[in-house]
């Protein structure tokens, strides 16, 4: 049986803090989902900063 590996970055753009990242977390944690640890990027935009929070999901189908 051949397996398909599919990886999916999962991006949560904020102007707030990893405080954001709670929830997102906790539903992945409940669902059993593996992921990598969070990275994060941020960037000026409209005299605000942003923040990529990403991290990647393997799904095997």
């Amino acid at each position: 049986m051949l397996e398909h590996h599919h990886l999916y970055q999962l991006s949560l753009f904020t102007t707030h803090d990893a405080e954001d990242l709670v929830a997102l977390t906790n539903v992945l944690d409940e669902q059993g989902v593996l992921y990598e640890p969070w990275a994060s990027q941020s960037a000026n935009e409209n005299d605000d900063v942003i923040t990529n929070f990403y991290t990647y999901i393997t799904v095997l189908g």
